[in-house]
């Protein structure tokens, strides 16, 4: 069986942009579904390890873009 994932990674000049025009639902049901298809080859720790290391490299790329260019916070809803 092949799986094909396509993905669009837009061009921005601004990185904010990027973060704006995020998917979020569909990027959390990405992540969900490729954690699932890992806990099917792995064991569950190293899938729930997997999963956090990917929302946690979203989270400190968008921190540390929020310290680079010094941009505030308000379009951003957690």
């Amino acid at each position: 069986m092949c799986r094909v994932h396509t993905l669009a990674m837009p061009v921005v000049q601004d990185l904010a942009d990027m973060y704006k025009a995020v998917d979020a639902p569909a990027t959390v049901n990405l992540l969900a579904k490729l954690a699932v298809e890992k806990s099917y080859h792995a064991k569950l720790d190293d899938t729930r390890s997997s999963l956090a290391v990917s929302i946690l490299l979203i989270a400190n790329g968008l921190w540390s873009m929020v310290l680079a260019v010094g941009c505030r916070l308000s379009w951003l809803l957690l």
